[in-house]
């Protein structure tokens, strides 16, 4: 009797074992570790806007201790390849859903950078990172693009007094003119601006002028000085550094690099950089921009 009692312990023994087994294996596969996940932007990444064709970068941290997958970037529009509202570039984007794919394996932080060239209307992004368990954050960023609010006239080439070139200019659309056109009711009204002896000025700066002669009097516009650099011009796409500024000046001498300021007679404000001028009398190349 007793060896048939030790052999129903035993037995009991090595069911509940096996049973204990079995119950830590299924809790062992129901419940699998879940690592928690995060996307960090740099602060240097929070730009409210954008102007129209411009360029911006959305740079972060991506925290996976379960190893990262994926990073991903997705839109409010359908993406159109090159003609789309907005391209995608950085290492390791591909078409589609627009994200980085060859993210090493063992990695458990990335430092990512992600850069949107050709914005042409705001945008929601969704920038989203899943990890090889499949845990998933995200983290918004919204883009608007606003419109340039100025138009550029790169290469306007203008004549003093020894050059053949013309020697004014109409500031609201680039388009030169010769002396003949200050005796013309058609063309002298739409006159802004006259170059000669290294200066600017709001009427015929020939040597006439000089002499106390005008033959046209005052166009209108007016003039100051600036400390924007010929880098700072080029990179303006809008009116904001120069919208608040006055002209005061009738006549502004200026040298090869400078910036100056102008507003026309009707009102419009804008920036002359002077890129290269042979003499204060001879030939003149200028870039312009004009508020719209």
């Amino acid at each position: 009797m007793k060896l048939i009692m030790k052999k129903i312990h035993l037995f009991s023994m090595a069911a509940l074992i096996l049973l204990t087994g079995l119950i830590c294996s299924c809790s062992h596969d129901d419940n699998k570790v879940s690592f928690p996940v995060s996307l960090k932007l740099d602060n240097s990444t929070a730009r409210d806007s954008v102007y129209t064709g411009d360029t911006c970068t959305i740079s972060g941290v991506a925290t996976a201790p379960g190893k990262i997958d994926k990073i991903q970037v997705f839109c409010n529009f359908t993406w159109k390849g090159g003609t789309s509202e907005i391209e995608v570039t950085g290492a390791g984007i591909y078409s589609g859903s627009k994200g980085y794919d060859n993210i090493p394996d063992t990695l458990t932080v990335y430092h990512f950078k992600i850069n949107l060239t050709n914005v042409k209307i705001t945008s929601n992004l969704r920038i989203q990172l899943t990890d090889k368990e499949g845990n998933i954050t995200s983290v918004n960023y919204l883009v608007k693009a606003r419109p340039m609010n100025i138009n550029s006239f790169p290469g306007i080439s203008l004549g003093g007094w020894d050059s053949s070139a013309p020697s004014a200019f109409d500031a609201e659309t680039g388009i030169t003119y010769h002396s003949d056109a200050f005796s013309d009711p058609a063309r002298k009204p739409l006159i802004d601006i006259f170059f000669d002896l290294a200066e600017f000025g709001d009427t015929d700066l020939d040597a006439d002028h000089h002499d106390g002669h005008n033959r046209l009097g005052d166009m209108g516009a007016r003039f100051a000085p600036t400390t924007f650099t010929a880098s700072d011009f080029n990179k303006m796409k809008s009116d904001d550094a120069f919208a608040g500024m006055t002209g005061t000046l009738e006549i502004i001498p200026f040298s090869v690099g400078d910036v100056v300021f102008f507003q026309t007679k009707a009102g419009h404000k804008g920036l002359i950089k002077v890129v290269s001028m042979t003499s204060p009398t001879g030939d003149l190349v200028i870039d312009e921009k004009i508020q719209k």
